[in-house]
């Protein structure tokens, strides 16, 4: 992870050093661009950064080039009022998905690899988001499966997706 350290950052003791750790952004994950911010913005929280033009300078300075190439234009011609959302903004606006993009994904199938069933059900969930039904959501999760546990899981009809997915965990264990 790219490590900052910001001296002055808007927010109590003057002569308090700050350690802002910008997490490397790895594209196609689960969660995607908007839990990057999330976890961004939770170390400018952390660390008590408040100004718009220190958080952008910390993001700026620890952006890797896959997400630089995307936004320079805003690096080397920041606005003069609120240079960060402009710049967070941008880079949503860049990296996620569009719904059709996620639902096309989700109808292609995605690769459960090696990963629990609950993983790769939240995999599927994250993609659907609210534009496809829970009833369609629970036949795909079911197709990708092994008979024998869908045999199982079928008689859990009235239970929740969540559930579904981590009694699947427990059969396949």
């Amino acid at each position: 992870m790219p490590e900052t350290t910001a001296k002055n950052c808007g927010a109590g003791d003057q002569n308090r050093f700050y350690n802002i750790l910008i997490p490397d952004y790895k594209v196609n994950t689960p969660g995607g661009i908007t839990t990057w911010v999330k976890q961004v913005e939770t170390q400018f929280k952390l660390a008590k950064v408040i100004s718009e033009e220190d958080k952008f300078d910390h993001l700026v300075a620890s952006l890797p080039h896959k997400i630089t190439s995307h936004v320079f234009d805003i690096i080397n011609n920041p606005p003069s009022v609120s240079p960060y959302t402009t710049l967070k903004d941008k880079i949503i606006k860049e990296f996620e998905p569009s719904d059709a993009e996620c639902v096309k994904k989700l109808l292609k199938g995605i690769s459960g690899g090696d990963c629990k069933p609950s993983e790769y059900f939240r995999e599927m969930k994250s993609l659907a988001k609210d534009k496809v039904t829970d009833d369609v959501l629970r036949e795909m999760f079911l197709d990708q499966l092994l008979k024998s546990a869908v045999d199982i899981l079928t008689v859990l009809s009235t239970t929740s997706l969540d559930e579904l997915a981590k009694a699947a965990d427990e059969l396949y264990e």
